[in-house]
Formats: C-alpha cells, sequence, structure tokens
C-alpha cells in the first residue's frame, strides 16, 4: 500500500512540474500576443473600410483571444490536472522527486521504522517520568540529603583507602625485616651445623622424621585403595564365583567382599577359598610395593577343586619373573600335573625322610628330583 501511494505521489509531483512549465511557457508568450493584437487594429496598416463599429471591433478581439488561446490549450497530457502540492515551487519539486528517486524503502522496513519510532517515544515517556520523579524528589530534599550522604561516603572511602595504603607500606616494611632475620637465622644455623657436625646429622634425621609422620598418614590411605585394587583383580581370576564385584580394605584393616549390588558377601569360606583370598592378598601386596619377592605356598593344592587348581596354575605362569616355591606332596602334584607345569619349573629337591632310630629322623635334599620323576 506504501509503494502504490508513494508511486501516485511521484506522479503527482511530475504532472505538477509539466503543468508549471507549460504556464511558464504561456507567460513567456503573452508579450507577443499583445503585439500582434496592437499591430493587427493599429494605424500602420491599411484601415478598415467602413469602419468597424464598437461592438465588431470587440468580436474581433475576441476572435483574435480565442485563435491565441488556441495555441496552448488543451494543455499537454502528461500535466497535472489539478495542482495539489502549491507548498512546493518548482525547484522543490525537482528537489524532492530527485531526492525520491535516490531511496528505495520497502514496507517492511516501513513498519521497521515506525515500530522504531514507537520504542523511542515509550524510551522518551519513561525518561520523562523518570525525570519528574527525580523533580519531585528534588523539590522534597531527598536529592539534597542523598547528595550530602554520597559526598560523606565519599570522604569516608577516601580515608579508608589511604589507611589501606599505610597498612599496606607498613606490612611491606614488615615482611622485609622477617625475611632478613629468617635470612641471618639461616646463616647463623648454618655456622652452628658446621661446627657441629652431629646437631646437623641430628636436625637432618629430625626433618625426615617429620616428613615421614606427615605423608605416612596421607599416604596409607591411598596404599590400602590400592591393595584392595590389586586384591579384586587376582582374587578374580582365582575364584570362580562370578557374583563377587570388589574386595575393599578400611584403613583399620578390616577386608569385605562385595557383591555385584555392592553389599557385602558373608559366606563361610572354604579352605580352599582361604587359599585363594591368602594368595590374591600377598599377590596384591607385592604389586602395591613393587617388591619382587617370591610366593612360598605350602600344600599348593590339597585344598583345592579341580576349577581352582586350574585357575592357580595360570596365574603361577602367568608372570614370567615371579619367583613359586611349591612346598607340595606326592599326591598333589602328580606326575601328569608335574608333565603340565615341566617346562616352568626352573629346579625341584626331594626331601627323603629316614629313621635314624629311637625316634629320630633324618631328611635329606636330592636336587633335581621330583617323587621319582627326573627333573
Amino acid at each position: 500500500m506504501f509503494s502504490v501511494a508513494l508511486t501516485d505521489f511521484k506522479a503527482q509531483l511530475k504532472g505538477e512540474i509539466a503543468l508549471a512549465e507549460w504556464q511558464a511557457e504561456c507567460r513567456t508568450l503573452q508579450p507577443k500576443r499583445d503585439k500582434f493584437e496592437h499591430s493587427f487594429l493599429g494605424d500602420s496598416g491599411p484601415g478598415f473600410s467602413p469602419e468597424l463599429t464598437a461592438e465588431q471591433l470587440s468580436v474581433v478581439k475576441a476572435r483574435i483571444e480565442t485563435a491565441w488561446a488556441s495555441l496552448f490549450h488543451p494543455a499537454p497530457t502528461n500535466c497535472a490536472e489539478n495542482v495539489v502540492h502549491g507548498y512546493l515551487h518548482e525547484g522543490l519539486r525537482e528537489r524532492a522527486l530527485n531526492f525520491l528517486g535516490t531511496i528505495q524503502v520497502g514496507q517492511q522496513e516501513v513498519h521497521d521504522l515506525l515500530a522504531r519510532q514507537k520504542a523511542l517515544e515509550e524510551q522518551i515517556g519513561e525518561l520523562n517520568r523518570k525525570i519528574a520523579r527525580v523533580e519531585g524528589i528534588d523539590r522534597d530534599g531527598t536529592l539534597n540529603d542523598l547528595t550530602a550522604n554520597l559526598n560523606r561516603i565519599s570522604s569516608e572511602m577516601e580515608i579508608v583507602e589511604q589507611a589501606i595504603k599505610d597498612k599496606e607500606r607498613e606490612e611491606y616494611s614488615l615482611e622485609v625485616t622477617v625475611g632478613n632475620t629468617k635470612a641471618s637465622y639461616s646463616h647463623e644455623k648454618s655456622r652452628l651445623d658446621e661446627t657441629s657436625p652431629v646437631r646437623s646429622l641430628l636436625g637432618k634425621s629430625e626433618r625426615v622424621r617429620a616428613v615421614i609422620d606427615e605423608v605416612v598418614p596421607l599416604l596409607f590411605p591411598l596404599k590400602v585403595k590400592a591393595l584392595a585394587t590389586a586384591m579384586t583383580k587376582v582374587y578374580k581370576q582365582l575364584a570362580h564365583k562370578d557374583q563377587v564385584a570388589k574386595i575393599e580394605i578400611d584403613d583399620d584393616g578390616t577386608t569385605r567382599i562385595l557383591g555385584k549390588t555392592g553389599k557385602e558377601m558373608t559366606f563361610d569360606r572354604s579352605a580352599g577359598e582361604n587359599q585363594i583370598f591368602a594368595t590374591a592378598l600377598i599377590a596384591g601386596l607385592a604389586e602395591v610395593s613393587e617388591i619382587n619377592a617370591p610366593l612360598v605356598v605350602d600344600t599348593p593344592l590339597g585344598r583345592l577343586d579341580s576349577a581352582h587348581r586350574e585357575n592357580i596354575f595360570k596365574f603361577w605362569i602367568g608372570t614370567p619373573n615371579r619367583q613359586v616355591i611349591l612346598l607340595s606332596q606326592d599326591k598333589e602334584i602328580d606326575g601328569d600335573f608335574y608333565a603340565r607345569i615341566e617346562k616352568h619349573v626352573c629346579a625341584t629337591y626331594l626331601l627323603k625322610h629316614s629313621d635314624v632310630g629311637d625316634g629320630i629322623g633324618r631328611t635329606m635334599v636330592v636336587a633335581g628330583e621330583y617323587f621319582g620323576v627326573a627333573a
């Protein structure tokens, strides 16, 4: 709708410009018409015979006027029928038309500008209301009170800031003094230690002891947690009960076995399960301490069922650098089982007992032999 109105406005301006130009041309030729009429009716040419009466002369003048007007009327088709924008003279019409030709304003832009105008008017109204409130405060003396309080608080802040700066300078001076005092103390202490080696060693030992006393309580819970994690990993390898989720160890050494639901599992462990638990504990301690200590197992398979035997056998041979010493009876690791582990055996010793009489026995160690099997 705005675009149509703008087009109509431009067309009206063009029509009014054309009309003004046509009217100017008519005014320019008006003196020539008067000269023509004077020459036609003057005394310089042949006269009328008989003389024209006043009435006939009036008719002739009217005919001349009509003929002259026919040269310019009707007005050209591009002229406006009515002048709407009479407040604009010819130059302003030209400038307005040229300006409108340089801008392109769409309907949406007009709506945006109107919305912006409305928002600005609302802001102006809000500012006016705030100004009115401030003027109201000023009239009842509140503004003067607030200004006085602000000045007072500013003065107090300057005093406090100055006091802070003074304290900072004082603090810096004390820090310098403390630093110098510490340096003097360290120098004198070094001189004292140099004159007394025993005192120096005692001081170092005291510092080491203090560090140990401080560090051990902090490291113990971490090592306990690492031990529980290592035990859980080994226990899952050895046991065939898959309901065990993890093993927890408290700082006081209390050990709990937790199931998959996170609850503690309470059950009577068999002798074989106790051996599996003990093996997991020893292996966990070796892993956490990073000490490659040998694993000595007495009666290694006597308490275990076949599944546990297979698991613990895999554990023994799982780490090549682990030394495992087995104190076995002949029925535990028989010839068939020995044949399975023979390639992992470094050395064997057979303990032979003999009775020398009166309840006294003697045990001999035979290297490279195992219950009749040559090793």
